[in-house]
């Protein structure tokens, strides 16, 4: 009976029971702003609750932060005990964070996305080049299976790309802009109505008439001019088409994206189509991970609760008939 391979990968946390810091809140809307004024710096885990309470039918529907790590613990005396087996998206956010920060003492750079996180290393191919590309892992904690409430598994992506690594400045990716999808990178602090947008798509560019601006349209349907100093392009295909075409020589215009394949291993060295892709994917994940640890990476917990986090570098195996 032969074996599936997968990229995932068996995590133990330690302790299994232990008590968080949390501040609660009348509504949504109430917490969403405490975790972008006191709490932006720490990792929350949010959830709503009802608070039983005497002769009332169904209580009030309430807002928790717990508060998983961060500068200092505030000093409200307020901590809840936990469970991993009873809280598994609670847990999952703890590995991944733990995670994250072993890899950005490694020189990775982490990008926190609504579904996962990824771990990345920047390369430029020259100081002229506007384009640096890049390699890494994004990973995700899951809890496969229910019956097993204290088995976690992290499931690990390889991946690599491309990206603008200057701004609209840049008189070339100027005038290849018109249309194309923007990312908002500002230079300086933000105004308010934009600081949400910061690193994130921000909206299409509509003009760029003027030397210092641009006009974008935004995806909150509001039209702004915005300094191109603090305007990156998304690194979308047509961007990257469009910047190939625009700098002109034939040997130019397919090395973006010949070199991205060659980094995601699609293409091996010598720009031939790898036939171990998948193996090599898999092995290039666990080198990233494992660094100078062997059969399995020992992290401490990154969290107000001291701890560990066990994750083995043996990838699972599943049977199955063909």
């Amino acid at each position: 009976m032969p074996d599936l391979i997968l990229n995932s990968f068996p995590v133990e946390v330690s302790p299994t029971e232990f008590s968080l810091p949390y501040v609660e809140y009348p509504s949504w809307e109430a917490s969403t702003d405490d975790m972008h004024r006191r709490f932006a710096e720490f990792r929350i885990h949010r959830h709503p609750f009802r608070n039983p309470t005497q002769g009332v039918s169904e209580p009030p529907l309430a807002i928790r932060l717990i508060l998983l790590s961060g500068p200092q613990a505030p000093n409200n005396n307020l901590r809840i005990d936990c469970r991993t087996a009873d809280s598994p998206s609670l847990t999952n956010k703890l590995i991944e964070h733990s995670l994250a920060q072993h890899l950005s003492k490694r020189d990775m750079t982490i990008k926190y996305g609504k579904f996962e996180t990824s771990a990345l290393r920047f390369q430029h191919s020259s100081q002229r080049d506007p384009i640096s590309f890049y390699t890494g892992i994004s990973f995700r904690s899951r809890r496969p299976h229910s019956d097993e409430p204290l088995n976690f598994a992290l499931t690990v992506q390889w991946t690599a790309g491309a990206r603008f690594s200057r701004s609209l400045k840049e008189e070339t990716l100027k005038s290849i802009s018109l249309g194309l999808p923007v990312l908002y990178t500002p230079t300086n602090t933000p105004p308010d109505e934009l600081s949400p947008f910061t690193d994130r798509f921000l909206g299409t560019v509509e003009s760029t008439t003027d030397p210092a601006t641009a006009l974008i349209s935004c995806k909150d349907n509001v039209r702004r001019s915005i300094p191109l100093d603090d305007l990156t392009l998304e690194p979308s295909a047509e961007a990257l088409r469009r910047y190939e075409l625009r700098v002109g020589t034939d040997h130019y215009r397919d090395h973006v994206r010949k070199r991205v394949q060659r980094l995601s291993k699609v293409l091996t060295e010598n720009s031939r189509r790898n036939t171990s892709v998948l193996r090599d994917r898999l092995d290039a994940i666990i080198q990233t991970l494992s660094g100078t640890a062997r059969d399995q990476l020992v992290l401490p917990l990154c969290s107000f609760v001291k701890g560990t986090v066990r994750i083995r570098l043996s990838p699972q195996h599943v049977r199955f008939e063909p």
